[in-house]
């Protein structure tokens, strides 16, 4: 069999090769006899596949329809989901079909596609007789309609003949009752066979085990039977396996039951894995180690002295170890690469056998708080930050990083490498650094005038290792630094969609002073957001059917008062009816003298109802046909607590896919996949509670949508999707653990506390308390006497950053009427206080100063005893105007080396898959881009910019990279201040040893008398354009105030180049100029100067005036004979300075193809479609001009 596979796919393999080389060839020839291609390939893929004679098939037509008439009727009786399959010669339009559908007597029913029609499901009782009708007009998926109405009377025959197991689950307690309910429909006798499994076949089984059979030879054959079942026709009943009578001998181990209809199929019947043991095992596994805690099943005390080994798929050992007196083992140091992950593990002694398979029994933990940063086991780890979030093309990023090793130790000297790359994924250029004695490193790099604009990437990488240790981003973009602070002041709570919403908008300068009489608007954007309680992580509490469009409220305009402020108020409107709970983001936007805007924006959330419903699965992978599901659902108010409801309505619709024939963009018709919802079960509750769980039989596989809501109008609804298997295929569901409540009495601890856990556990029994990081670091076990129960734990060193707690509760089981939950889990992280290793930080520096002039710092670091400290840092003074537009915050170390770590363990049990003891007497009820850079391709991206480079903007930043204190803890810089007004941050960010420590500071620069123009962002030639200058008077006089305009050569200003205008003390005035560009494309200037009594000030700004067209490429050819001369023409209307001309003499007529190839050549993205398209031309080349290329190239002509 094996070998007609390898086959067929040679032959498939070979075709496929034939294809692409018969269409290649021919490809390269078309190119010179300008043959359509599109027809030619048509052509011969079909004579290749032998259909060449045919008529070529015309894809605008749409396909011939076949008349669409009834065919057949038919009931199939399944036990738990009887219907009538109506077959039909084209597909049915499922969304317009039930209407044209009657029973008699009437019963509600719904509709799924089968594959030759219909499937009708509803409750069909067996010996009922009904009366079908499918009337006129019913349409189908092509369009067309039923010419005519079908009536027939249906009897519905017995079920099918059916056994199966009733419970799920495969661990069965010595200690309990033996016994397996199995249902079995309209049979009068069973066939059961037991296989036998031995301990070192498991690993085999578990690999190559089907739904129906198992690999021979892997054990031993131990009991095969028919067992009448005394049944009544079609009425389910449940026969109990006891398999204590039929293992008489040793009823222990691990089993492959399969029970079987007589002469049935292999899909006549059910099978399942049982192991019977008093083994209980849970386990934690980490990156590097693994712990085994095994307990009885009966008694949940501690199962010493017993052997526990682990495998691999392969069925390789990798660990073995015996547990100590509390039934504990903790394996350390552990290397899981390559092939040693552990797949299952075993647990045995000289009575017993248990065994774990790790995949299939993960307790998710979802719903816990577990999120952070890794820890890191070995190797280092860096803090990179750079001097600011976003820079202009030109400009220079200073970056810096901050490394150490575990536990906060400063690495020795070493070269480090900072690799960065461009915003679309390309390397843009790597950096070498060494690390200084304080493991710090910095370095510099130019953002070329062409560079992409985008989001950059910063990779701190060490030699010969490609893992990264740091990293960080920062934006490339052509941006002009704000000049206002806008904030808005909105109370800090959530809003019902009743509330009125008061919003207060208040601009400033950022030299100082409110921004008065500028025009403001608000608008609020409403976003779909789902609501969720911290303590309810893993509810749904949305239904993701429900889309809802993104809104935009608009609130006007105002303009601010003297005191810089506008006054807003904000109503949602009526009727939202979102999925969840609504994300409000308020956004103001403050324009400046010259229109230039600037914003600013607050989030808060809007509830659009008085509660929300949760929904979650109590179970974990996939649903099994007849066989109920259940659903833990929780109601709340906005603010978390619980609400209740009179009643709960329940409905479940089921995904139905249809094939649909529709034309697409280009005129050809196409088959495409629809989604149709069809509601199929509903149902009340009435418990009145604010939790509780709900059962749920689905009846065919695929997938379903569980919604619950109440019967009031407009309101919360939430739905969940499940999918069912369907036969033939063996789910692995488990149940969801119940949960332990943990909570802690402080925030944060210090080395030496004594930690008071708090346990809420659902049960009572034995508990394992287990502390981690990366790795177990410690564990005890308790007995809980009471559902609430304080443990203590000694906090000491190894828990820094934090550690997590997890508690694992188990009880004995027991038989009882109602099986439930064996195991209750819950962790939660233990928050340690590293403020001894927090550096103080003060930065001495004038609240204000004058531009052009020097400005000293003074930092003084002490640690967090007061102590002074050596230290090493960096200093950076930037323009908030450009930190404002990215939000960038001052880096902190701190926050980085100590912040929470996520848990790095993993959960698994055996809990969630025990086989339930009841009491006897209950039985029976897109192209991706090439890593080249640009420049490889000979495509020189410059050409492409603007050939006119100005300094339009110089933001101010200035940037001091290594500063060390000294053994006072002080260290100081002098920096140059430029012509600019506004504020300065200042930002240190420290390092020393294991502390670290930031701290900022502002400065506002200003002078007496202040100018600022708002320049257009750029100019093209002959453009005219006003120039609006603001005045601010901060001499303390009234005065009238001259201003002047001069420009560079070919500016024409249209109005007086000098004004004069009257200007009161701490006041703001503006005046405007009119200007026209120069006619030629060139590099100007524009100066403007403001004197006011002795006060003088000025500013001077650089533009491009650039070309009104975009860079233009032209080739042309010819041809010369020697000795003759010929005479080329080249064009000379370039814009001056900016032409380029090369000439290029070749002995092959082929050269005519040079401004083509040359433009593949340089084609600037190299996907890989491109990449290859390029190849055909050079292969066209290489196949007709077989003669040795000569080229001469000539030098640039300028």
């Amino acid at each position: 069999m094996m070998s007609i596979f390898k086959k067929k796919w040679v032959l498939v393999v070979a075709l496929f090769l034939v294809i692409n080389i018969a269409g290649l060839l021919k490809i390269i020839s078309l190119l010179e006899h300008e043959e359509s291609v599109t027809s030619y390939i048509d052509k011969k893929i079909r004579q290749i596949l032998f259909i060449s004679k045919k008529a070529p098939i015309d894809t605008t037509k749409k396909p011939v329809k076949k008349e669409f008439v009834l065919e057949n009727i038919y009931p199939k009786m399944e036990a738990e989901n009887p219907y009538i399959n109506i077959r039909f010669s084209q597909d049915v339009d499922l969304e317009k079909a039930k209407g044209y559908i009657v029973i008699t007597p009437e019963l509600p029913f719904h509709i799924e596609k089968s594959y030759s029609g219909i499937n009708l499901y509803a409750d069909f009782k067996p010996g009922t007789k009904y009366n079908l009708e499918v009337l006129k007009s019913l349409p189908s998926e092509e369009g067309a309609a039923l010419k005519n109405a079908f009536t027939k009377e249906v009897v519905a025959p017995d079920y099918d003949s059916m056994v199966k197991f009733k419970v799920p689950g495969m661990y069965m307690s010595l200690k309990g009752n033996y016994t397996i309910p199995v249902e079995v429909m309209n049979l009068e006798k069973i066939e059961v066979s037991i296989h036998k499994v031995y301990e070192n076949n498991i690993v085999y089984l578990l690999n190559y085990k089907t739904s129906y059979s198992i690999p021979h030879d892997i054990g031993l054959d131990v009991y095969e039977k028919e067992i009448d079942t005394g049944i009544e026709r079609n009425v389910a009943k449940d026969v109990l396996l006891d398999m204590r009578d039929i293992l008489k001998e040793d009823p222990r181990g691990l089993f492959f039951i399969k029970v079987n209809e007589l002469d049935g199929y292999y899909w006549g019947g059910d099978s399942k894995l049982v192991l019977t043991t008093d083994i209980g095992i849970v386990t934690k596994k980490s990156g590097s180690d693994l712990l085994v805690w095994l307990n009885s099943l009966a008694t949940t005390s501690p199962i010493p002295y017993t052997t526990v080994k682990v495998f691999t798929k392969t069925n390789q050992q990798i660990l073995q170890g015996t547990t100590d007196e509390n039934g504990i083992i903790h394996f350390k140091d552990v290397d899981w690469s390559g092939d040693k992950k552990p797949y299952i593990i075993t647990a045995s002694n000289d009575y017993d056998l248990s065994y774990i398979e790790l995949d299939k029994c993960v307790i998710s933990e979802t719903a816990f708080d577990v999120s952070g940063r890794s820890y890191i086991s070995s190797g280092y780890e860096g803090f990179v930050y750079t001097d600011r979030g976003v820079y202009r093309p030109g400009e220079k990023v200073h970056i810096k990083a901050i490394l150490r090793e575990v536990g906060w130790e400063l690495p020795d000297s070493f070269p480090v490498i900072f690799e960065i790359n461009r915003p679309d994924g390309r390397s843009y250029e790597k950096v070498n650094g060494m690390l200084s004695e304080f493991g710090t490193v910095d370095v510099s790099i130019d953002v070329v005038d062409y560079a992409l604009t985008g989001v950059y990437s910063i990779n701190l990488t060490l030699p010969g290792d490609d893992k990264v240790i740091g990293n960080a981003k920062f934006n490339v973009e052509e941006f002009l630094p704000d000049r206002l602070k806008v904030a808005i002041d909105v109370l800090d709570k959530r809003f019902s969609i009743s509330d009125e919403i008061p919003v207060i908008v208040e601009a400033e300068q950022f030299f100082g002073g409110a921004a008065t009489d500028r025009d403001v608007e608000l608008n609020c954007d409403l976003k779909a957001t789902e609501f969720k309680p911290k303590d309810f992580k893993d509810y749904v509490f949305t239904d993701e059917e429900n889309k809802f469009s993104f809104k935009t409220i608009r609130l006007g305009e105002q303009k601010t008062d003297k005191d810089g402020k506008a006054n807003f108020s904000v109503k949602i409107p009526e009727g939202i009816l979102a999925p969840s709970a609504l994300d409000c983001t308020i956004q103001a936007v403050v324009k400046e003298v010259g229109g230039r805007a600037v914003t600013s924006h607050v989030k808060r959330v809007i509830d659009p109802y008085p509660y929300y419903i949760g929904i979650r699965k109590a179970f974990e992978g996939y649903a099994s046909s007849g066989e109920p599901v259940k659903f833990d659902y929780v109601i709340l108010s906005p603010d978390g607590k619980n609400a209740e409801v009179p009643e709960l309505k329940i409905e479940v619709s089921k995904i139905i896919w249809n094939n649909v024939l529709k034309k697409d963009e280009n005129g050809r018709y196409r088959y495409t996949s629809e989604k149709h919802e069809e509601i199929i079960f509903n149902d009340v509750t009435s418990s009145g509670d604010s939790s509780g769980r709900y059962e749920y039989t689905p009846k065919s596989y695929g997938d379903y949508i569980i919604r619950l809501k109440t019967g009031e109008k407009d309101t919360h609804v939430a739905g969940i999707k499940f999918y069912c298997s369907g036969y033939g295929y063996t789910p692995w569901a488990m149940e969801k653990p119940d949960k332990v409540e943990l909570s802690l009495d402080k925030k944060y601890y210090k080395e030496g506390d004594v930690a008071k856990l708090l346990i809420k556990s659902p049960f009572k029994g034995k508990a394992i308390v287990i502390i981690s990081k990366d790795n177990v670091l410690f564990t005890q076990t308790a007995d809980l006497t009471d559902l609430t129960q304080e443990v203590a734990i000694n906090i000491n060193s190894d828990f820094s950053p934090n550690a997590y707690c997890s508690v694992t509760v188990i009880r004995p089981l027991v038989k009882s009427e109602e099986w439930v939950a064996h195991r209750a889990y819950g962790i939660i992280p233990i928050a340690i206080d590293n403020s001894t290793h927090k550096l103080n930080i003060s930065i001495d520096s004038p609240q204000s100063v004058k531009p052009n002039g020097d400005v000293k710092i003074n930092i003084e670091v002490k640690d967090s005893a007061g102590n002074a400290k050596e230290a090493e840092l960096s200093i950076a003074l930037v323009d908030e105007g450009v930190l404002q537009l990215t939000g960038f915050k001052v880096p902190d170390p701190f926050e980085f080396f100590y912040g929470k770590r996520a848990s790095n363990i993993t959960t698994y049990d055996i809990y969630s898959l025990l086989l339930p003891d009841f009491e006897q007497k209950k039985i029976g009820t897109d192209s991706v881009p090439s890593a080249g850079k640009l420049k490889k391709s000979g495509f020189d991206p410059k050409k492409h910019l603007n050939p006119i480079s100005a300094k339009r903007v110089e933001p101010v930043v200035l940037w001091r990279g290594s500063l060390i204190t000294d053994s006072t803890g002080k260290a100081s810089a002098v920096f140059r201040i430029p012509q600019f007004t506004g504020n300065i941050r200042v930002m240190a960010v420290v390092s020393s040893g294991a502390d670290f420590g930031n701290s900022e500071a502002d400065i506002k620069v200003a002078e007496p008398l202040m100018i600022e123009p708002t320049i257009p962002r750029f100019l093209a030639s002959n453009d005219e354009f006003i120039l609006p200058v603001s005045i601010y008077n901060k001499t303390g006089i009234d005065g009238e105030v001259t201003i002047s305009l001069k420009t560079s050569d070919g500016f024409r200003i249209l109005d007086a180049p000098e004004q004069r205008m009257h200007v009161d003390k701490n006041k703001e005035a503006v005046v405007k100029f009119r200007i026209k560009a120069p006619d030629v494309p060139q590099k100007g200037k524009i100066q403007i100067q403001a004197s006011l009594a002795n006060y003088t000030t000025s500013r001077a700004t650089e533009i491009a005036i650039r070309p009104t067209a975009p860079f233009t490429s032209i080739s042309g050819s010819g041809s010369i004979t020697a000795p003759d001369d010929t005479v080329f023409k080249l064009p000379s209307n370039w814009l001056k300075g900016t032409q380029n001309y090369s000439l290029i003499v070749m002995s092959l007529p082929g050269l005519k193809f040079a401004g083509g190839l040359k433009f593949l050549a340089e084609y600037p993205y190299g996907c890989i479609e491109q990449t290859t398209s390029c190849i055909y031309p050079l292969l066209l080349m290489s196949d007709n001009y077989n003669t040795r290329l000569t080229t001469i190239r000539i030098p640039e002509i300028k």
